[in-house]
């Protein structure tokens, strides 16, 4: 009513975004009022453009009135960009130090948290596989968007970043081709079933779920940035409460937390490494 009384030319800004925000959260009871204001627009502009309303009252209805569309909002708007063996220098140092120090767990439960469309879940699966570990490792791969988990349950994945995935494969020290791993199917690549086998996909949101599992390595990369700060520090010490003592967290390179993870108690794995240990005070 709010966009409506705007006019008909009426922007997704300031009070206007945040009454439509909190309708989504009495509509639907999904809450993105956390999220990061200047992606949130971006996104919502974005999907106007495409369903061609020039009027923010316009999409608003729509959004409250139609579940197809708001599930199309639902899936935009959590950002699923991701590659197989992304930021291959972090796992590397998985490769050589962190998973080989983990490996004299008994049960090696890792967590993927906001695993878009999965292929970074396949990729720890990978590298889990070359160490002799992947039989004993139980890796969760979650995210909140349905479609996106539904894309890394299937396994298929599109076939034309294949260059772009073997380099960054062989950047992270595999050993072998990162073609053994996957077969042509198509337009796709089909990850190997004994991969798929070891990675539990299922949904979760960082924002509003409790912790689940203890695990000994959290991985959760590029998903925070779009996070606001107090939202990000809640996020911390949800990770922080799932950690083994002697467990990891990696966070994305571009997140921009570390300070915010030394303030909350974690402690640097290697400067510049944005791989960090839970301090003391980190999980309380």
């Amino acid at each position: 009513a709010a966009a409506a009384a705007a006019g008909a030319g009426a922007q997704p800004e300031g009070e206007l975004l945040e009454l439509f925000l909190a309708a989504l959260v009495s509509h639907y009871g999904y809450d993105f009022r956390n999220y990061q204001r200047d992606s949130l627009k971006r996104r919502i502009r974005n999907l106007m453009g495409q369903f061609h309303m020039g009027g923010f009252a316009d999409f608003q209805r729509a959004v409250l009135s139609d579940v197809a569309l708001f599930e199309r909002l639902c899936a935009e708007l959590p950002v699923g960009v991701t590659s197989f063996f992304r930021h291959p220098e972090q796992l590397k140092l998985l490769r050589e130090e962190i998973l080989p120090y983990l490996s004299s767990f008994p049960l090696i439960k890792l967590w993927s948290a906001g695993c878009s469309s999965g292929e970074e879940a396949y990729s720890l699966a990978i590298v889990l596989d070359e160490l002799g570990l992947l039989d004993r490792s139980h890796l969760f791969a979650t995210d909140f968007n349905p479609y996106l988990l539904a894309q890394g349950s299937s396994a298929l994945f599109p076939a034309q970043a294949l260059d772009a995935n073997r380099a960054n494969y062989l950047g992270s020290g595999g050993k072998r081709l990162f073609d053994a791993y996957l077969s042509r199917n198509g337009r796709f690549l089909q990850a190997d079933d004994h991969l798929r086998q070891r990675i539990l996909f299922y949904r979760h949101s960082l924002t509003d779920e409790g912790i689940f599992n203890e695990f000994q390595l959290v991985v959760c990369r590029n998903v925070l940035i779009y996070f606001d700060t107090e939202l990000q520090r809640q996020v911390l010490r949800r990770f922080a409460q799932s950690l083994h003592a002697e467990g990891f967290l990696v966070l994305g390179p571009q997140d921009g937390l570390n300070r915010l993870a030394l303030d909350m108690g974690f402690e640097p794995y290697r400067s510049g490494s944005h791989i960090y240990r839970v301090g003391r005070s980190a999980a309380s």
